[in-house]
């Protein structure tokens, strides 16, 4: 082959090549273009991306009064433990998009048991000088229309203690004829409390033992409102002729002092009337109490 014709075959060769380079820039032009339009946000995608998205109700109970304790009971239910008088506090902390509505109910004790206080829509729950009866299990709902409403529960237990009352009965009877009288006096102690109280008798100041001293029973009688625990003296001797204390206690729970209330038995007080004298805090009170020719029952 001559030299002219390799040159004219290698510069049809060169255009073949371009003409292909110019036929590929604008499919690689076009698909730069749409790289670009995906990275550039649409009107559409604007819009959603300034538009929040909504999350259904989420709730938790915590608290900020003064509780005793607040522990777990075995069915995943927490348990707020404060003292008669204090400030409750509870707070509904909640969650979710639009942001939730709140209200608390209460119940009586129990779920089965109907609502007793009217609903309040409050984040924050705050009771001054909580008593006895507000005790029972709160309710938080937190609903904002999206999805199931959260509902969260705890149990608010009020401990007491009240001042014991002690009511004095007496039997007499006839033994051998009508020669010799038997007397019996029953000291009969009350108390309200929560959690229950705990009894100890004394004469003077000396703990009362039914296992050491046959002439006395401690018992809890039946059917009776309240805790009560008797004392029954029987067939009087010289040496029950004294002081008798009655003493209750919850065991220092919240910080709750024991309570005890005082009588003095005479030959006086076994005839007639029983003087009873109640001591809370350094301070006595007398009342005077009728005694009954009846056993307890």
């Amino acid at each position: 082959m001559s030299v002219q014709c390799v040159t004219r075959l290698v510069t049809s060769l060169s255009r073949v090549d371009q003409t292909v380079e110019a036929a590929k820039l604008p499919e690689a032009s076009a698909d730069r273009g749409a790289a670009l339009s995906d990275l550039s946000p649409s009107p559409e995608r604007q819009t959603n991306a300034d538009t929040p998205i909504s999350s259904p109700a989420n709730a938790q109970i915590v608290h900020s009064g003064a509780a005793c304790n607040v522990k777990d009971d075995n069915i995943s239910e927490r348990i707020y433990t404060i003292k008669e008088g204090d400030t409750l506090v509870l707070q509904c902390i909640v969650k979710g998009h639009p942001r939730p509505q709140v209200r608390w109910t209460k119940t009586a004790g129990s779920a089965s048991d109907k609502f007793q206080e009217t609903s309040i829509y409050n984040e924050t729950l705050r009771i001054e000088g909580i008593q006895r009866v507000q005790g029972g299990r709160y309710y938080c709902k937190a609903d904002n229309g999206v999805g199931v409403a959260a509902i969260k529960s705890i149990r608010v237990d009020v401990q007491y203690l009240d001042i014991p009352v002690l009511t004095v009965h007496q039997t007499i009877s006839d033994v051998r004829g009508s020669y010799y009288q038997e007397k019996t006096v029953f000291l009969r102690c009350t108390v309200n409390s929560n959690p229950p109280a705990r009894f100890i008798w004394k004469r003077g100041n000396m703990l009362i033992e039914q296992s050491k001293d046959n002439g006395v029973d401690i018992y809890e009688p039946l059917y009776t409102q309240g805790e009560t625990k008797v004392l029954k003296l029987k067939n009087l001797r010289p040496k029950d002729f004294a002081d008798y204390t009655c003493q209750v206690s919850v065991r220092n729970v919240c910080n709750i002092e024991d309570k005890s209330v005082t009588f003095r038995l005479t030959n006086a007080t076994t005839s007639v009337t029983a003087q009873i004298r109640f001591i809370q805090l350094g301070h006595a009170i007398t009342a005077d109490s009728p005694c009954w020719d009846k056993e307890i029952d």
